[in-house]
């Protein structure tokens, strides 16, 4: 259809509509109304038309009814922005009524931040995490610096304050580097007479060690969960002012993997009688065995492996790691050592190469090759 014959927009409000609705039940129709009807007769085979033929839109269908975008529209939206920027205004006369000390008690006590807006809800799913969500470092209390509980209400209404259980909690967070240093300065004192020295005694909450045992957790997350080599958080210590050599790096998590051991033989365990075990290889460099190699050329085995080791106990998955001059099958050969003979074989998956499959080794593999 062409664009002329397209129907005419017209536009009522609710009371003309209703006065029309009644001027047809009382079959009184002006010539006016006439006119109106038919335009509307027009609209609705115009309608029925594209709805038959399927050749429009939605959108173009909702633009002829009610047309496009007016100054009418327009002209509602300045309403609304004019509407809200009085509200903003009554609201800003009204915080200034009040003091910033006033001001920061309220939005503590309300739970919100300065800035949000008033009387605004939180719906659910509002992309803010609650502070239960935080594992605090710190917990500062913030008294009242001048009304304590028991005290007469300042409003004067005859009231006394009591203590909330739950008080208003709000969360900031700092930066910080992974380390937190702490310097001790000991006084000292020295005689005049007989050049005697007496250092003040430690505190007793003064740490034994130099590096806690979180701070080596720490470094031990970043190296082998987030794989950031040592040389790499050596460079970024120091540019927050902490000096941490790789070297330092390497001895802490050590001392740390000394404690893992007893965990590292129980998941051996659990490992050895799970379901099934799947593991292969990859090549790696350790420079311990390379400085061996080149002290003793006539070495038959000089290559270095690290073993993957991915078992399903249960519920459980298990992933253990070898690296060192034995291959995945000598790997896998010292898990299963702990394998409880009364459990059925555990089915394993690798690939084809021989050095996976030991003599020694027995598992379901052995008899797939029956």
């Amino acid at each position: 259809m062409a664009k002329e014959q397209e129907p005419e927009k017209i536009e009522m409000t609710p009371e003309e509509i209703r006065a029309l609705d009644k001027r047809i039940a009382a079959f009184s129709l002006t010539r006016e109304d006439a006119t109106l009807l038919g335009k509307t007769f027009h609209g609705y085979i115009w309608f029925a038309s594209k709805l038959a033929q399927v050749t429009t839109t939605l959108h173009k269908l909702r633009k002829a009814f009610f047309g496009d975008k007016t100054e009418k529209s327009k002209a509602s939206r300045s309403r609304k922005n004019k509407s809200r920027a009085a509200n903003d205004a009554h609201a800003a006369a009204s915080n200034d009524q009040l003091s910033d000390t006033e001001e920061d008690q309220q939005s503590v006590l309300a739970g919100k931040d300065k800035k949000s807006v008033p009387n605004q809800r939180l719906i659910k799913g509002h992309g803010r995490m609650s502070y239960e969500a935080y594992t605090p470092d710190e917990i500062v209390p913030v008294n009242h610096t001048f009304l304590r509980a028991g005290d007469p209400c300042p409003l004067l209404w005859g009231g006394k304050l009591y203590e909330l259980s739950h008080p208003g909690i709000v969360i900031r967070i700092k930066g910080q580097s992974c380390a937190h240093v702490i310097r001790y300065e000991f006084g000292k004192l020295r005689c005049a007479l007989c050049q005697a020295i007496f250092t003040a005694e430690a505190p007793a909450d003064f740490p034994p060690e130099k590096y806690d045992a979180h701070f080596k957790a720490n470094l031990v997350v970043q190296k082998y969960f987030m794989a950031s080599p040592f040389y790499r958080q050596e460079r970024y210590q120091k540019l927050l002012g902490i000096p941490l050599p790789d070297s330092t790096q390497w001895d802490l998590v050590e001392s740390v993997a000394d404690c893992t051991y007893p965990v590292l033989n129980v998941l051996e365990q659990m490992a050895s009688n799970g379901t099934h075990i799947n593991h292969d290889d990859t090549m790696v460099k350790i420079l311990e065995v390379i400085r061996a190699n080149k002290l003793k050329p006539d070495k038959k085995r000089k290559g270095m492996f690290t073993t993957c080791i991915l078992t399903q106990s249960g519920g459980y998955k298990i992933c253990l790691y070898y690296s060192g001059i034995k291959h995945g099958g000598e790997n896998v050969a010292r898990v299963l050592e702990k394998h409880d003979q009364s459990l059925p074989p555990i089915i394993r998956m690798c690939d084809a190469l021989s050095a996976n499959v030991p003599a020694a080794l027995r598992t379901c593999s052995k008899s797939f090759k029956q």
